[in-house]
């Protein structure tokens, strides 16, 4: 009964423990800094010509509204890609 006590606890314990680490500043920017340090290092990643990213901006922003936007800017948006033969729209909406 110990054992199996033992074997549900540790792993609760160690959880909370490394949840507790990461609230520590000193941890948070040293992560920070080995993150930002490995995205340096890592290769640039070509430019492709028939890929482009359309931004919601703060020009956009201040004319339309605060996003999200209703249906019927989506859908403009949506017809305007097509008359210029978009094959694929992805969004990516956090």
């Amino acid at each position: 009964m110990q054992k199996r006590l033992l074997a549900i606890l540790i792993p609760i314990a160690l959880a909370i423990a490394t949840a507790a680490i990461t609230f520590i500043p000193v941890v948070r920017t040293a992560e920070q800094r080995v993150f930002d340090t490995l995205l340096r290092l890592r290769p640039p990643i070509p430019e492709r010509d028939d890929i482009l990213l359309l931004d919601i901006g703060d020009e956009a922003i201040s004319q339309v509204g605060l996003f999200p936007w209703t249906r019927d800017y989506m859908a403009r948006g949506l017809i305007t890609l097509a008359e210029f033969d978009v094959n694929y729209v992805v969004f990516d909406i956090e």
